[in-house]
C-alpha cells in the first residue's frame, strides 16, 4: 500500500528564529494550502502547549498523513480497525500517532485536517479528555478561518442553531452530557442530527468566548484524574448549575 502523500513538519529552535522542514509529496496541497496548514497547527499548538505544558510540544511531534487515492485510504482504515467507516474522510491513528486525511475532491478536506489536527494533539497527549470536550475541541479549532493578517475561529452557526432547538424543546441536560462515552456520543451525534458534535461544540465556544484559560484550567484538572463535570463544578463559578443556566442564556440571545 503505497501512502500518497506525508507531511512531517519540524521546527528547530535556533538562537533567535525557526527553521522550517517540510516534507510533500506529489504536490497535493497548493501554497496556499500548505501556508494555511502551517498556521492552522500554529494555531492549536499555541493552545495546547498551554494545556499540556510539561510535554514539549512544538512543531516537530506533528504528523499528518494525507490520501488522494480512497482505496488507500480504505485499506489504511482495515489496516488499523478491521473494516472501513463509510463517509469518513479523516481519523486519528492511535499506532502511528498521526492524523490521517482522505483528500476527496468536493469535500471541504482542508476542515477535516483542522479537525483531526485537534484529535492528534489530545489523543497522542492525553487519555482522559471525554469525548464531548474532545470533539468540542475539534469542531471549535475546525471552524477557523485564516486571512493573511489572522487565524481567527468562527462558531458554526448550524451546530448553535441546533443547540437552540435542544433548548427550545428541553432535551437538554449539560450533567448527563458530560458523562457520555464514546459510543454514547456516536450513537446520538448520527442518530439525532449531530446532537453530540453541536453540543460539544457550543459548550467550547462559550467557554472560549469566555476565557479560554478557563478550558486549560478544565483541561489540567481532568488530567489530574477529576471527571469533566467534577472538573466544571469546581471551577465555574457557582458551578455546574450556573454554568448551564449561563450557556443557555448565551446560546438563546446568540444571533
Amino acid at each position: 500500500m503505497r501512502k500518497t502523500y506525508l507531511i512531517i513538519l519540524f521546527f528547530i529552535i535556533q538562537a533567535t528564529a525557526f527553521a522550517q522542514l517540510l516534507n510533500f509529496q506529489d504536490d497535493v496541497l497548493s501554497k496556499k494550502e500548505q501556508k494555511n496548514l502551517e498556521q492552522a497547527i500554529r494555531f492549536q499548538l499555541n493552545f495546547y502547549q498551554k494545556a499540556f505544558p510539561h510535554e514539549g510540544l512544538n512543531f516537530s511531534n506533528v504528523r499528518v498523513s494525507i490520501y488522494i487515492d480512497g482505496i488507500a485510504y480504505q485499506a489504511k482504515q482495515y489496516e488499523l480497525f478491521g473494516h472501513v467507516k463509510k463517509g469518513s474522510y479523516g481519523f486519528y491513528s492511535l499506532r502511528d500517532k498521526e492524523a490521517v486525511i482522505f483528500k476527496k475532491k468536493g469535500t471541504d478536506y482542508m476542515r477535516v485536517c483542522y479537525h483531526e489536527i485537534s484529535h492528534f494533539f489530545i489523543n497522542t497527549y492525553s487519555r482522559r479528555i471525554p469525548i464531548w470536550l474532545n470533539e468540542g475541541l475539534a469542531t471549535y479549532f475546525e471552524n477557523i478561518k485564516i486571512s493573511s493578517k489572522e487565524v481567527k475561529a468562527q462558531k458554526n452557526k448550524w451546530y448553535i442553531i441546533r443547540v437552540k432547538t435542544m433548548i427550545n424543546t428541553r432535551d437538554l441536560d449539560i450533567p448527563d452530557f458530560l458523562t457520555w462515552n464514546h459510543e454514547k456520543f456516536n450513537n446520538m451525534s448520527f442518530s439525532h442530527q449531530g446532537y453530540g458534535y453541536a453540543l460539544g461544540h457550543a459548550l467550547v465556544w462559550f467557554m472560549m468566548e469566555k476565557n479560554p484559560v478557563f478550558i486549560i484550567k478544565c483541561i489540567q484538572s481532568i488530567e489530574g484524574g477529576k471527571a469533566g463535570g467534577e472538573t466544571l463544578e469546581e471551577l465555574y463559578e457557582g458551578g455546574l448549575k450556573k454554568l448551564e443556566e449561563d450557556f443557555i442564556k448565551y446560546i438563546q440571545e446568540n444571533k
